[in-house]
């Protein structure tokens, strides 16, 4: 998942955020020709739901920022270690194994590994390895595993 995927998901989703504004849009303009006309309820409705997907936008970002701050990681520097067993995040005191089943799919690319668990991801970068075979050998290790695995 290189630059290209990075470039593909930010135009779905600025497409995403203006169907959204238009819809608001919507909603918002036809609740006032409704609080206009004797169809006074029906027009709140619509302005109460064409002003909560104005802020949609907002919330998802202030959300997605208030989570990755309270992760244990958030501002740290992260050790992974890979083995035949799975991986094993490590941080300041903070040791999580994580063996290969807990992933759902891992995705092997030339610029490096995507290990994906439900809810989340991990982006491990080939030229961060310490060895130097040893994106390849992480891969060679997930792809012996039961785990999901493709090579891009």
């Amino acid at each position: 998942m290189g630059p290209g995927y990075d470039m593909a998901h930010r135009v779905v989703m600025a497409r995403l955020w203006v169907v959204l504004r238009v819809l608001a849009a919507v909603f918002l303009g036809v609740g006032i020709v409704m609080l206009a006309s004797t169809a006074r309820g029906g027009g709140v409705i619509l302005i109460l739901i064409g002003g909560w997907l104005l802020l949609v936008p907002w919330m998802v970002r202030t959300f997605t920022a208030r989570s990755l701050r309270s992760a244990p990681v958030y501002g740290r520097d992260v050790e992974w270690t890979v083995s035949a067993d799975g991986v094993v995040l490590s941080s300041d005191g903070l040791n999580s194994p994580m063996p290969w089943q807990s992933f759902s799919q891992v995705v092997d690319t030339d610029q490096g590994i995507l290990l994906v668990r439900p809810g989340t991801f991990y982006w491990l970068p080939a030229d961060r390895f310490v060895e130097e075979d040893g994106h390849q050998v992480s891969a060679e290790l997930a792809s012996l595993s039961d785990v999901k695995f493709s090579r891009r």
